[in-house]
């Protein structure tokens, strides 16, 4: 049976495991951007929003639109190293099967997305890709996907920067505690919904379908 519900999902760190990638690029574009990555840990990543990594690793804000770039293009050619988590592929079969708009909203590029959704099995039960330009700008393309459907939303994500835009935007969120933010650091943003493992996710979900008709 068709839901009036759709669910955004993000992609790096939601579906797929990219966290030991998305390091080993940041140390490998450090000399270029001079970076400080001396100290810079796994942990750090789990334990600090976006914003506190771009910090510790001294990033400057002005060169932070063409790091990501590089990132990006980088994580093209690395997508052979990326899995996805236990279990998210068939939470997502199942929810679409349930009758769930799934769609995925990412930082990550549209192809790099469709080429690992098509390798997996995966694109029958994925509706759309949206790809949000700006690492700190996901609210306004939430924004825009809130304006354009008479679907109730319900994002599902795993950082901080994800509950933030989600509150700009009036979207609730179920926050993931497996990717790349811990639920210490999660839950201090207080997000709407936090769950530990994906096999939770349906459950969730349909309380949210049940608690909004």
């Amino acid at each position: 049976m068709k839901k009036n519900i759709t669910l955004l999902f993000d992609f790096d760190g939601t579906i797929v495991d990219s966290i030991q990638v998305v390091k080993s690029i940041i140390e490998e574009l450090a000399p270029l951007y001079n970076l400080k990555i001396n100290a810079f840990t796994l942990e750090d990543l789990k334990e600090k929003g976006a914003k506190d990594i771009i910090k510790l690793i001294d990033l400057k804000w002005w060169k932070l639109p063409l790091f990501v770039f590089h990132v990006k293009r980088k994580m093209v050619k690395n997508m052979h190293k990326i899995e996805l988590f236990n279990q998210i592929k068939s939470e997502i079969i199942f929810l679409h099967n349930k009758g769930y708009r799934i769609e995925i909203l990412s930082s990550n590029n549209r192809e790099t997305i469709q080429h690992f959704l098509e390798n997996n099995n995966m694109t029958p039960f994925v509706a759309h890709i949206y790809k949000s330009s700006a690492l700190f700008k996901k609210h306004t393309l939430l924004n825009k996907i809130k304006g354009a459907t008479t679907n109730q939303l319900l994002y599902i994500g795993d950082e901080v920067r994800d509950i933030e835009a989600c509150k700009k935007s009036n979207v609730p969120i179920v926050a993931v505690t497996w990717g790349y933010n811990s639920a210490k650091i999660l839950n201090k943003s207080k997000p709407e919904y936090i769950i530990e493992k994906p096999n939770q996710l349906s459950k969730v979900i349909n309380d949210f379908s049940i608690s909004n008709n």
